[in-house]
């Protein structure tokens, strides 16, 4: 958390030292011997928070002495008959002088406190009637006892059914009167009413403290349904939003209670989100943040759907965060460490709101003292000290860092020199040097440029190493395996084991100190399951899932991703057995990764012809391809990729459990309808043909597992049908796809808006649960005719001649020639690894139309060491095609 939303006003009394209206029902109207607004200021920057106070705007119930309602009773809204409000009185924003005095209000605070944001609720026309029904709502209650943003149904039908008992007119502005002049109707001149006070303050704030963030807590609906926004109480925040009247978007969202129903409030087929109503204001950079109503999951017994919710809108790029109504909710559930440990268990820098200097701080300076073996003292000295900012600690695992990636440490908010203390446990993961970074901020969260960085000495521990995760296998070339992945980092030494099922001990592959870890010496045109685990002095961590490779002298041009291991199913081999048997039989290498490897950044889709994605029969409690590795995806085919999926929940997560991002990813990407989760009472003989139109014509008896066949029971495979001009390809026998859905899409042309031709196989079977052998291998084969893969061999080979000179030297003047006929044009990158398959050096080229190319690099790694004496191997990629040597290196 890093934020504060404090409340300041409240039915037109105050919880701060104010010289136009009296103190508030919760302190007695009376003072309290303090200034709580001011306490609270200094108490949230001091914990390194944004301070915002809350200011309810029209709503002005209390009639106590020196009250708006008390002083100012012709201020006070008015039916059409002329009769003011005589309970939860609310103020008229079609009064000039209501506008004007508000204003002087909230600039009170402005002016005399060093608040961050100010933030408005009430800020509309009220929605009171003059009913009998709405007088018992309202009978004689002066103070608001419930929470704003939400209605009950039988007020909103007393609102829609007794417009003309609404509170919709004042003094000067009466119903008799006619629409007032300038105006073509009076929900015209209502929406403008509000808009002028909230453009009035904004100019106000501006004019002083332009830091200072405005934010409105807008209805959860803006113009949709019965009870929104623009429509019911003449609240145009969208406009206010878009034209920068507001700096911050706060909306109440109490009528959403899942993740996806938050997914599609927000960026859903309009007019039912908010997304199309918003774009000009996100785009000059302005903020929005999402209002989960916290008391509403409260009451209906579903607290712990707050993780979900945040996660799920974080996926939302323009989401900036989250601010919940209200406190005593958390505060009852005790739920302040459980939400740290969880959703936001690190510290979080805002984003920079516009501002209208410009100017980037200077950077401040950052020392370093060693306590004990342990503990560190790392002192922030600010270069300007004039005004109070920001500043942030970050630390980072070695000796870089990066400020988008690295955690922050500590948020710290003044401007003379302070110092916090870090202090490990000594059971921490990582064994090493830590680095700590500071930066400043200004009131706009503009951010300085990193300062000095400093480091401790090795920290100690205990810790054993934790899992490893993210785990990508990929040829070289020459007979070499890379094996890069995340996880482990205190490991001191990874193992790495070949184990294919088929023996009661496995073979060790080697030990090695670095990652990536570079493999030679293996058996050409052999698979290999491999699985690693992390070593150091106090332990191992588990040995991972096997992740498979056949080791190719060609290039491998097809990749496999296993996107259900660690599951139940990983029990049995045949998850990953089965596919890898179908490409070997095809004549074909390939690559493997787990799905998370995708999105890291550990593998490239681009770099294969072909890429099966593997989902088996993972559903919604274990998701299936989440919104990061769509995205992956969606580039990979719209780049003309040649994608297989196969999954038998994929249509039942995406489409009947998931977003709207994730139905238009169904639909638009794997080009296929919904149309049934099928059950036992469709597919009891567990059989599958293939369709007249599809690839697999002539193809009948494909059985898949009942659960007795060495994988799994496939109960309840999807039921999909072709959409934008795909093709069933494949159908379940004696089942109407027409009626409950086919197993099978194929699909070839463009993906998104892109130019180029993919293609597309989706398979609501999975694969690895196809039997007997002979059909799995029939289908892949089919399959790779369809995507025209080919076997290449690689263009830069063995005639590939390198020289390094002069030797000695610091310097490495490399000669390589092509053997092609055909000059290459395009990327080259050049990396250098130790023996040990450390990257040292990575370099980046253009080369366009020629055979004979030099370069010229210097021999020293990324920490600008000159590399030592020794063996090392030279890695050239031009393009898609890889080639590796060996050099000796002389300093």
């Amino acid at each position: 958390m890093n934020a504060v939303l404090f409340q300041v006003r409240q039915g037109g009394t105050v919880y701060f030292t104010s010289s136009y209206e009296p103190w508030g029902s919760y302190v007695g109207y009376a003072y309290p011997g303090f200034d709580p607004l001011a306490y609270a200021v200094s108490e949230a920057h001091k914990l390194g928070l944004e301070l915002h106070a809350w200011f309810n705007v029209f709503q002005c119930s209390s009639t106590i002495a020196g009250s708006p309602s008390a002083e100012h009773p012709e201020w006070i809204c008015r039916d059409q008959d002329g009769n003011p409000m005589d309970s939860y009185r609310s103020t008229s924003p079609g009064l000039s002088a209501v506008r004007n005095y508000t204003v002087k209000v909230a600039m009170e605070i402005v002016n005399n406190y060093d608040i961050d944001g100010l933030h408005l609720d009430y800020v509309r026309w009220n929605e009171h009637t003059n009913s009998a029904r709405g007088q018992a709502y309202d009978q004689n209650k002066e103070e608001i006892p419930y929470l704003d943003g939400f209605i009950e149904p039988e007020r909103l039908q007393d609102l829609l059914s007794n417009r003309s008992g609404r509170y919709l007119y004042d003094i000067e502005h009466p119903y008799s009167n006619g629409v007032p002049q300038g105006f073509n109707s009076w929900e015209d001149w209502w929406r403008w009413s509000v808009t002028e006070f909230v453009t009035d303050l904004h100019d106000s704030i501006q004019s002083v403290k332009p830091h200072i963030r405005l934010s409105a807590a807008a209805l959860g609906k803006y113009n949709w349904s019965g009870w929104q926004g623009y429509g019911t109480v003449y609240q145009d925040a969208a406009l206010w939003f878009n034209e920068g009247y507001i700096d911050q978007l706060t909306p109440m969202h109490y009528h959403w209670i899942t993740g996806a129903g938050f997914f599609d409030m927000l960026t859903g087929d309009c007019p039912d989100c908010w997304s199309d109503y918003i774009q000009p204001g996100l785009a000059a950079g302005r903020l929005f943040t999402v209002g989960p109503g916290s008391y509403i999951l409260a009451e209906n017994g579903i607290w712990n759907n707050h993780e979900d919710i945040i996660n799920t809108c974080r996926l939302i790029p323009w989401v900036d965060g989250f601010q919940f109504f209200a406190y005593n909710s958390w505060q009852s559930h005790a739920y302040w460490i459980a939400a740290s440990n969880s959703f936001f268990n690190t510290k979080s820098k805002i984003r920079s709101a516009p501002d209208p200097l410009g100017q980037q701080p200077n950077p401040p300076t950052i020392s370093i003292t060693k306590i004990d073996t342990f503990t560190y003292e790392i002192t922030v000295v600010p270069v300007d000290s004039l005004l109070d900012n920001w500043f942030t600690v970050y630390r980072s695992e070695g000796l870089n860092l990066d400020i988008e990636k690295d955690p922050i440490i500590d948020i710290h908010f003044g401007k003379e020199p302070y110092s916090v203390q870090d202090i490990f446990s000594g059971n921490q993961e990582y064994l090493g040097q830590f680095s700590y970074g500071t930066s400043q901020f200004d009131r706009y969260w503009n951010e300085s440029a990193l300062s000095n960085i400093v480091s401790t000495d090795t920290i100690p521990t205990t810790a054993p190493p934790g899992s490893i995760s993210s785990i990508a296998v990929t040829n070289l070339g020459s007979a070499m395996l890379q094996i890069d992945f995340s996880g482990s980092s205190s490991a001191e030494e990874y193992l790495i084991i070949n184990d294919d099922w088929n023996r009661s001990v496995y073979d060790t592959i080697g030990i090695y100190r670095q990652r990536p870890v570079i493999i030679s010496g293996l058996i050409t045109d052999q698979i290999y399951y491999l699985r690693i685990k992390g070593i150091n002095e106090f332990g191992e961590s588990p040995l991972t899932d096997r992740i498979a490779v056949a080791l190719s002298s060609e290039t491998v041009e097809i990749v496999l991703i296993n996107d259900f291991m660690a599951t139940a199913n990983t029990q049995s081999p045949d998850y990953l057995e089965r596919p890898v048997e179908a490409i070997e039989s095809a004549g074909f290498g390939f690559d493997n990764a787990t799905g998370t490897a995708t999105v890291s950044g550990l593998l490239e889709l681009s770099d294969y012809q072909m890429v099966i994605w593997s989902c088996g029969d993972l559903g919604s409690e274990t998701g299936t391809i989440d919104a990061m590795e769509q995205q992956v995806i969606m580039n990979y085919l719209e780049s003309g990729g040649n994608l297989m999926i196969t999954g038998s929940e994929i249509g039942w997560d995406l489409v009947d459990r998931g977003t709207s991002y994730d139905q238009e990813f169904y639909r638009t990407y794997l080009k296929a309808n919904f149309k049934s989760d099928n059950g036992e009472q469709f597919y009891n003989n567990y059989t599958c043909t293939g369709s007249l139109q599809g690839i697999f014509i002539g193809n009948s008896n494909i059985y898949f597992d009942d659960g007795s066949h060495g994988t799994y029971n496939v109960s309840s495979p999807d039921g999909i049908l072709p959409i934008g001009g795909a093709d069933l390809c494949l159908e379940y026998a004696e089942i109407d796809p027409n009626e409950n859905g086919g197993a099978g899409i194929q699909y070839q042309g463009k993906f998104g808006t892109s130019d180029h031709n993919g293609r597309l196989i989706y398979l609501a079977v999975p694969f690895e649960t196809i039997y007997p052998e002979q059909n799995r291998n029939n289908l892949m084969s089919h399959i790779i005719e369809y995507f025209k893969v080919e076997i290449t061999s690689p263009t830069v080979d063995q005639d590939f001649q390198v020289s390094v000179y002069p030797n000695p030297g610091r310097h490495a003047n490399l000669n390589y020639s092509l053997s092609s006929d055909s000059p290459l044009t395009g990327e080259m990158t050049i990396r250098i690894y130790d023996i040990l398959g450390r990257e040292l050096i990575k370099a980046n080229y253009t080369i366009s139309g020629a055979n004979q190319y030099h370069s010229h690099i210097r021999l020293y790694d990324r920490y600008n060491r000159p590399l030592a004496s020794g063996i090392y191997f030279l890695m050239i990629k031009i393009n898609d095609q890889r080639q590796i040597t060996k050099f000796t290196h002389l300093k």
